[in-house]
């Protein structure tokens, strides 16, 4: 099979396995906006009237290396 081709302004959605409250989202996934990766994050939802829809919210991709490459604070690098 070949490797998934994002196409531009178009979002793939999974459903989130690992899931574990109803503050982590039901979908992850990610796409290209105007030429920009994003991350997706999708949460079902009711209105007050009842009616269900999706809430969606697009991030910067996450940096992994970026965050763990990141040296530790000490007490004495706190400003405050």
């Amino acid at each position: 099979m070949a490797a998934y081709e994002p196409q531009d302004d178009t979002i793939v959605l999974f459903m989130n396995e690992r899931r574990e409250t109803e503050k982590q989202p039901l979908m992850t996934g990610k796409g290209l906006v105007k030429g920009q990766e994003v991350r997706a994050a999708a949460w079902k939802n009711t209105s007050k009237k009842g009616v269900e829809y999706m809430s969606i919210k697009l991030s910067e991709p996450q940096d992994n290396a970026k965050r763990f490459d990141q040296p530790a604070t000490t007490k004495g690098d706190i400003p405050f």
